[in-house]
């Protein structure tokens, strides 16, 4: 996966991209230098199949160098 491809996010149902208990947060990190943002946590399961638009709305936190997200799933008419 690379921001050359044009990812520009990776939306995942696991909690972390790095193992639970990393020190050195490595996916993390790589993803971040890729200028690709990551939402962890994210459940599709009552999403239909097919194409679909994504919002993800993060809480804005001073200082932060991640925040909650609403995240809004949407399709397009005729996609």
């Amino acid at each position: 996966m690379d921001a050359k491809e044009g990812v520009k996010l990776l939306g995942l149902d696991l909690p972390s991209v790095d193992a639970i208990d990393s020190k050195d947060l490595r996916n993390h990190h790589a993803l971040a230098a890729a200028d690709i943002a990551i939402v962890e946590g994210l459940d599709l399961g009552e999403a239909e199949a097919g194409a679909h638009l994504l919002a993800a709305l993060p809480l804005k936190i001073v200082g932060a160098d991640g925040a909650p997200v609403r995240a809004i799933l949407w399709r397009e008419e005729g996609a």
